[in-house]
């Protein structure tokens, strides 16, 4: 498999630009810099391009895809594929860019050598069609290492130490895996998205069923029966639905019970409160309500009794 990493005829007209346009005049095959203002006219690039969205949000146009872009946003542009960002005037942003040939990456490129699946930049081959790119939103710990590794980028480059052409690329491949990794990963979590789809009526019925019933003493084995589902699975659709497991639903629904029972019934005992909102233990009763709420069931009630609710946080 050869990378198709060509400049295209039909594209001639749009302007090309090399690694010595941005300023990089010390010879290097990558540069590395933070910005607050972009390119805004239709440009390619000879080299590849990462961008990463710090802060705020713009807008990305390659071809036919318009892309609004936000904070934890990676994208990379392969080489000559033309496209532009359109700021936005409300909001103000911060991008870091990371430029590099191809053939630093693999120097065996420029020899024209067949691409196996396991060149770090094979699975590009499928964004060369001219219109197309790599694009993924980071959360979580991806993000802070994706961060991370392009700070360590910009301080190698800014000091450039003996050795720093090896310790940058084996940064940059890295970045380039992560990349791939989270795209395909999302790629995987739509096919879930669209398994959902598909059982989304089902779903909706559990959840009334649920709702109907948190005081009782239902199961995720219940609510899967009424779905006509696995638990395995119905775990991860209800997931995809509510965006809670299953138990943090129940125990939503059976703290918020609880709180209307403990404000509308002041003279009840805690533990009958625990018991008819579906809890059939008042230490996990006390344990839940305190992770939800902030409060013990008997501070919230002393809380609401005084007025002073909007004091414990909740």
């Amino acid at each position: 498999m050869s990378c198709l990493f060509v400049d295209r005829p039909e594209f001639a007209d749009t302007e090309l630009f090399e690694l010595t346009t941005n300023g990089n005049n010390n010879g290097l095959p990558y540069f590395y810099k933070d910005l607050t203002a972009c390119q805004i006219i239709p440009h390619r690039h000879t080299y590849i391009q990462m961008v990463y969205i710090r802060r705020g949000q713009l807008t990305h146009v390659s071809g036919s895809h318009l892309n609004e872009l936000r904070c934890g946003d990676l994208l990379l542009m392969p080489p000559y594929t033309p496209h532009y960002f359109i700021p936005d005037p409300e909001h103000s942003f911060e991008l870091t860019e990371f430029e590099f040939s191809a053939d630093f990456i693999d120097s065996k490129l420029a020899d024209g050598v067949p691409y196996d699946d396991n060149r770090v930049l094979s699975w590009l081959e499928r964004y060369t069609d001219g219109h197309s790119f790599p694009l993924v939103s980071l959360t979580g710990s991806l993000r802070f290492e994706v961060e991370n590794t392009l700070t360590e980028i910009g301080r190698e480059y800014v000091e450039h130490q003996t050795g720093c052409d090896a310790v940058i690329h084996g940064l940059a491949c890295k970045l380039i895996t992560l990349q791939r990794r989270a795209i395909e990963q999302a790629g995987a979590a739509q096919g879930k998205e669209l398994l959902y789809e598909r059982h989304r009526e089902v779903l909706i019925r559990s959840l009334d069923f649920i709702r109907e019933n948190y005081t009782r003493d239902i199961t995720v084995q219940d609510a899967a029966n009424v779905a006509i589902m696995s638990p395995s699975y119905y775990r991860q659709y209800f997931k995809l639905l509510t965006k809670k497991t299953f138990t943090e639903y129940l125990n939503g629904l059976r703290v918020a019970h609880s709180i209307t029972l403990i404000r509308q019934n002041p003279r009840m005992k805690i533990v009958d409160i625990c018991y008819a909102s579906g809890f059939s233990n008042i230490s996990h009763f006390n344990r839940t309500f305190l992770k939800v709420t902030g409060v013990t069931p008997k501070a919230f009630r002393s809380h609401s009794a005084t007025g002073e609710e909007g004091d414990s946080g909740i």
